[in-house]
């Protein structure tokens, strides 16, 4: 009796030490979500759009993010075409009602979204201040 006790126990405390150890190495998700500003900024004023450069192709992307990086989800649920910066520089152009998945590099990163338009007007989205080891989505609203 007392060795299927003590064999009960042994099976209950590896179980839970397991479990432990797996929910640990689990990534932590976060969603922040963001209201559009029409507040004025210069630093938001300066973020642009790289053109291209004729006859030089963008670099290929190595693997995707990995371990060592933040996984952003931005999610455009505006009327606008959202121009995306990572760290003051630009990441991707986002159609209103569609998700893309971006990298951070490690540590804070700055994220900002923006919405030009023809009059030379524009909405801001951020910033926000991630921080590696997460999965954020980022939602972005009107």
């Amino acid at each position: 009796m007392k060795k299927a006790i003590l064999t009960l126990f042994a099976s209950a405390a590896f179980a839970l030490l397991t479990v432990t150890n797996v929910s640990a190495q689990s990534a932590k998700k976060q969603e922040i979500k963001t209201k559009a500003s029409t507040e004025k900024s210069e630093e938001v004023a300066a973020l642009k759009k790289p053109k291209n450069v004729k006859g030089k192709p963008a670099a290929k992307r190595g693997d995707e993010c990995g371990a060592s990086y933040s996984d952003i989800i931005v999610k455009n649920y505006t009327g606008y075409y959202l121009d995306v910066f990572v760290d003051g520089e630009f990441r991707v152009s986002l159609a209103p009602g569609y998700q893309t998945t971006t990298c951070a590099v490690p540590g804070t990163t700055k994220l900002y979204a923006k919405a030009s338009f023809d009059d030379g007007s524009y909405l801001t989205w951020g910033p926000v201040y991630p921080k590696t080891g997460y999965v954020y989505t980022w939602s972005l609203w009107p």
